[in-house]
């Protein structure tokens, strides 16, 4: 067995997974302590990668969205908000809820997909749901008496994203968010 084996070996019994046995032939360093803290940050970047594009994907996004493509020329902010605080998603770690509304078409399912997009990339646990489908999953849930465990999972999320939550207050072309 060769040492590039053995190490892959090695990694797959620590649960290290392959990062750190494709990562370890390629690095220099001056001493062990350089080359262990190297290979440590390698591992720990790697992680970091893989674990938002799991938060992604668990996301459940129909596609994904960035702010960088929506202008916010029709965005009516509330007093207490600032744009600054949307883009950063700080109202997130305040637990204050952004109910966005408007007409079709004017971009609310754009920006909240965006919002937790870029929530996700910050390390944070977002699901996204059309209102109907969480609705029936929640009956699905009551009847297979398992509501319990999938409220559980909900309150375990960071940002829960509800589109077409309130169709009928499509009153204006703007898209208007209010903070809670």
């Amino acid at each position: 067995m060769s040492q590039k084996q053995l190490v892959r070996d090695l990694c797959k019994s620590l649960r290290l997974g392959s990062n750190i046995s494709e990562q370890y032939p390629n690095m220099e360093a001056e001493s062990h302590e350089d080359f262990l803290i190297q290979l440590l940050n390698s591992e720990v970047a790697y992680r970091e990668v893989e674990r938002r594009n799991r938060y992604l994907k668990q996301a459940g996004f129909e596609v994904m969205k960035s702010l960088e493509n929506f202008t916010f020329n029709d965005v009516v902010l509330p007093e207490k908000l600032s744009l600054e605080e949307i883009k950063n998603g700080s109202f997130i770690d305040r637990k204050e809820n952004l109910i966005l509304y408007g007409k079709p078409g004017t971009g609310k399912t754009h920006l909240a997909t965006a919002l937790g997009v870029k929530a996700c990339g910050q390390g944070k646990q977002v699901r996204f749901f059309k209102t109907s489908k969480l609705v029936n999953l929640l009956s699905d849930a009551k009847a297979n008496n398992s509501l319990n465990k999938f409220l559980k999972q909900l309150e375990k999320i960071d940002l829960l994203v509800l589109d077409d939550l309130c169709k009928a207050l499509h009153k204006s072309s703007y898209v208007k968010l209010f903070i809670m």
